[in-house]
């Protein structure tokens, strides 16, 4: 999973940032909230494939800090709750020395047989102009992206 979230960053980022509305609704979306992506295992994925292309996206919105930590806190996993968004802190600390404006979290999570069994969790920082290209239909961009992305790359 982790390889997937760096392969397709960009998609991802530009996705996440128009997702929580950054730009045209709330530009502090991110301080409150996290971009949640939902991806499912390919099964039997062929032989030569990647491994960013064991995966399709099949899902993805907005979550709330507060209502992640109240599931946690269900869980009895608030101390690693903690941690993680403790971590997102510093991240956001060092882009900001860059010039971000914001660091945006995202939370992958990943259904391989019928259930979500795996998470991941990544930051990027962003400026007030950032998005990359998608847009209005920023979803079917990044499902678009990462199809592509997966078959043709998956063939080399």
């Amino acid at each position: 999973m982790p390889i997937f979230v760096r392969h397709f960053r960009p998609q991802i980022c530009a996705a996440d940032y128009h997702c929580l509305g950054i730009k045209h609704k709330d530009p502090e979306a991110w301080l409150h909230n996290i971009f949640q992506l939902r991806i499912e295992r390919i099964p039997n994925p062929p032989a030569n494939a990647k491994l960013w292309a064991y995966y399709k996206v099949t899902g993805a919105k907005t979550v709330s800090i507060q209502s992640l930590r109240i599931k946690y806190n269900r869980r009895r996993e608030a101390k690693e709750f903690q941690e993680t968004y403790n971590q997102g802190v510093a991240n956001h600390r060092e882009n900001v020395k860059e010039g971000c404006v914001g660091t945006i979290t995202t939370f992958v999570m990943c259904d391989s047989d019928g259930e979500i069994d795996r998470e991941c969790i990544s930051w990027a920082g962003h400026d007030m102009e950032g998005g990359g290209e998608a847009g209005m239909d920023w979803y079917g961009d990044l499902v678009k992206a990462v199809q592509e992305g997966s078959e043709r790359l998956s063939a080399r």
